[in-house]
């Protein structure tokens, strides 16, 4: 039992990334800098992130997953402490940079790291989605809850006091914790002789359809939404006069709703390729898109905030268990699904911060409302394709 245990590490430097973007984004926003500068903190951690990104899925084995995790959490232990250093306004830029490249380290190999652990077991490729997701989510989450309330009760140095010490523990859990993905079959989600039947295996989730191309369709219109959400909210949010703390809530509850959600999504064994379940979610998530966009009252934004992360985790969810189930393909599609999420946080950031200098700081949000429908759409006819429901009917129950 005490590989579940490993859930905690991507939730721990979520944590650490939350409170990177709350913090440097909060301190450039009271410098009166301009949505453009606001929003190229995010770029310049996703140009970081999707470089290191496209050499880890050749590079991340399971033989070299864990040294990898250690050096990727020393060196966010490395970057807190420059932080603190050189405390420049615009240095942040290049140490946000740094935190893109070592948390690219962590990532695409923690997957690598996670299905090592789970191989053979029973619902392994489902569990450990919805556990991953979950986990990183609800790191997400709490790294702008405490922010938020570091700086409110202390200032922004101790929010990196905090990430330095997380940077610690990662290392050492992680040291403490790599026996479990030693001495596991290389080869993806071999059944054991002692599986329950009425578990799916990820060998039998391999006969369906790869549905991976589309994951990466979907998510990347969802990660430009959510990469204009957590860039812009706040710049929004003081033209608002929302107070530190409601900002630092308002973002985690995002990423709070995105976590449970994920539980909920693994307890269904095949939502992943039917029609009703995404589509549901993607309304949520355009009405999120609306509330955030033109509500001036604090409550309703938490309510948009809660609907918005309903979305959220169904295309993480989604784009991850697609990449991960493929029996040999699953290194290479990790390493292209944490691509796209750097290439949307490259994105996201010059479009949002161009619309909302010339349009408006509600425009960027509203903006995404016609691109999530149009995913959702075309999202919906895949499901609905004669391929994937022939592939349906023959591998579920009636009632499945």
């Amino acid at each position: 039992m005490t590989r579940f245990l490993i859930y905690l590490f991507p939730a721990i430097m979520d944590v650490v990334l939350g409170a990177v973007f709350f913090v440097t984004i909060d301190r450039m926003t009271a410098a009166k800098c301009s949505g453009l500068e606001v929003s190229f903190l995010t770029c310049a951690w996703a140009t970081a992130y999707t470089v290191v990104s496209m050499f880890m899925g050749k590079f991340a084995k399971r033989e070299n997953a864990a040294g990898l995790l250690i050096v990727a959490a020393l060196g966010i232990t490395l970057t807190s402490a420059l932080y603190m250093i050189f405390p420049g306004i615009y240095l942040q830029y290049l140490f946000t940079a740094m935190t893109g490249m070592f948390s690219a380290m962590f990532f695409a190999p923690f997957q690598v790291f996670m299905r090592a652990v789970e191989d053979g077991k029973p619902a392994g490729v489902r569990r450990s989605t919805a556990l991953y997701t979950f986990s990183w989510s609800f790191g997400m989450a709490s790294g702008p809850f405490l922010s938020g309330f570091i700086i409110s009760e202390y200032n922004w140095r101790g929010c990196h006091i905090m990430n330095l010490l997380l940077g610690l523990v990662v290392a050492v859990g992680v040291w403490i914790l790599k026996h479990h993905a030693e001495n596991k079959s290389t080869k993806f989600a071999e059944a054991t002789e002692t599986e329950p039947q009425h578990e799916i295996s990820g060998r039998e989730y391999a006969k369906m359809p790869d549905l991976a191309w589309l994951g990466w369709i979907v998510a990347g219109v969802g990660c430009l939404a959510v990469t204009i959400m957590r860039g812009l909210f706040q710049y929004r949010a003081e033209a608002l006069g929302i107070s530190a703390l409601h900002q630092g809530n308002i973002l985690a509850l995002v990423s709070y709703s995105q976590a449970f959600t994920a539980l909920f999504l693994g307890m269904m064994r095949y939502w992943m390729y039917r029609r009703l379940v995404p589509l549901v979610l993607a309304i949520c998530g355009i009405a999120g898109l609306l509330i955030i966009g033109l509500s001036v009252s604090v409550p309703v934004l938490y309510l948009g905030a809660l609907l918005f992360g309903f979305f959220t985790s169904s295309f993480f969810f989604y784009f991850v268990f697609h990449s991960l189930v493929h029996p040999e393909r699953s290194s290479v599609y990790v390493s292209v699904n944490e691509s796209v999420v750097g290439v949307m946080a490259i994105i996201a950031p010059i479009i949002g911060g161009l619309i909302a200098d010339s349009a408006g700081r509600d425009m960027p949000f509203l903006a995404m409302v016609p691109l999530v429908g149009a995913a959702a759409i075309f999202q919906f006819a895949i499901h609905g394709s004669r391929k994937v429901k022939s592939a349906l009917k023959e591998r579920t129950p009636a009632n499945g």
